[in-house]
């Protein structure tokens, strides 16, 4: 096997878990539980808004209906065919860069694992985008347009969850 098999094979694994049913299986069972033995329903809800930003990239796919690469296979299973911008990127920006900034909260104690998650998180996000081009399914521009409306929404959901978050504890004091 050479290097660019294992470059291939490596790229396709990162782009299998950004399937939206694999990484919200992953998402919404491994961190949810933690949160919920942690008690942090607000972060769970959050977690779950974090899905729909792959209706969002769908969303905005059937606006721009740019057409992918010569030679992109499209799947049966694909809610859309359309190339710009990519869902995967979509998706890694907002659901890790949630998760991302949820453990920089400091909601777990271990420092390493801290650490580790956030070290994780952030390669899964950029390496998303670099596999997208590799295995030929997007364009640079579907890539880079997928960090910029995946970053909208992130922002979008971290002010939200701010807000809420402040509001109830606003309201746990004043009812103490």
């Amino acid at each position: 096997m050479n290097i660019s098999e294992i470059l291939y094979n490596q790229m396709n694994l990162v782009s299998f878990t950004g399937s939206f049913f694999w990484l919200g299986f992953i998402l919404v069972f491994i961190t949810a539980f933690y949160l919920y033995r942690e008690q942090k329903y607000l972060e769970i809800s959050f977690i779950i808004i974090s899905l729909c930003s792959y209706f969002y990239s769908v969303t905005l796919k059937g606006l721009f209906k740019l057409p992918r690469p010569i030679g992109a296979e499209n799947s049966p299973v694909m809610l859309d065919n359309y190339s710009f911008p990519s869902t995967h990127v979509v998706l890694y920006t907002v659901i890790f860069g949630f998760l991302f900034y949820l453990v920089s909260q400091k909601f777990i104690k271990d420092k390493l694992l801290t650490l580790s998650l956030k070290v994780t998180f952030g390669y899964l996000i950029l390496l998303v985008g670099i596999s997208r081009v590799v295995l030929g399914q997007h364009y640079a521009r579907d890539v880079m347009f997928g960090y910029l409306f995946g970053a909208i929404y992130l922002f979008m959901i971290v002010f939200l969850y701010n807000r809420l978050r402040n509001a109830m504890s606003k309201d746990k004091k004043n009812n103490s």
